[in-house]
């Protein structure tokens, strides 16, 4: 009797450890949450108040990372058919929103109504030129990642001076991807790509002069 007591103990003891060591912190804390309410005790085990501690520090905060994670992406606005996401349009709105809350720091009606002037702006130039870009796309228009890298480059100097951790995180609390990102800027440089071969072509509808 005594011996299967010791096994037990010892199979709980070593369960929690494999928890620590394999699980996500959201799974350990909802495991060792489960096996302290199978002992009914904390008893003198310090493994057991450890756990019961971390748990109780981790619950809260992984809840609430959890609840954020799984909020949807939602969409924007729709212009013409295309879809603008409201993470785009989070983090495209970023520089736009750091200048007018420098300008207006206690915010009030002018700031809403810059901000929501801005934010109509954004959205439909992403629009037209996601619009402009597919009445091309039998161009079969190449960007090279080489010239993406260029510009994101050049967002850093212009929007975030040139800080690598500032734009990482208007990407996180805009929740858009370094992919997301990148797909912007190919966009805005198929774009300047388009214009730039329209301008070159020759215009074959001009009249002749006399």
């Amino acid at each position: 009797m005594k011996q299967e007591r010791r096994t037990s103990r010892s199979r709980r003891r070593r369960g929690i450890r494999l928890i620590k060591f394999s699980l996500t912190p959201a799974r350990l804390s909802y495991d060792v949450m489960q096996e302290i309410m199978k002992t009914k005790t904390l008893g003198n085990s310090p493994v057991l108040r450890l756990c019961f501690a971390a748990a109780t520090f981790l619950l809260p905060a992984i809840a609430s990372a959890e609840a954020i994670a799984a909020e949807p992406i939602g969409i924007a606005a729709k212009v013409n058919g295309h879809v603008i996401t409201k993470n785009e349009l989070t983090f495209l709105m970023t520089p736009k929103w750091k200048e007018l809350n420098k300008r207006f720091p206690d915010h009030g009606e002018e700031f809403e109504q810059l901000l929501s002037v801005a934010r109509e702006q954004v959205i439909k130039e992403l629009g037209d030129r996601r619009m402009y870009n597919e009445r091309f796309n039998h161009l079969d228009i190449q960007i090279a990642p080489a010239l993406i890298d260029e510009e994101v480059k050049l967002e850093l100097s212009n929007n975030f001076h040139d800080k690598p951790a500032r734009l990482r995180d208007a990407l996180k609390s805009s929740r858009l991807t370094m992919d997301g990102f990148r797909a912007l800027l190919h966009e805005r440089l198929l774009e300047r790509v388009i214009l730039r071969i329209q301008r070159d072509m020759p215009c074959t509808n001009k009249k002749k002069e006399a």
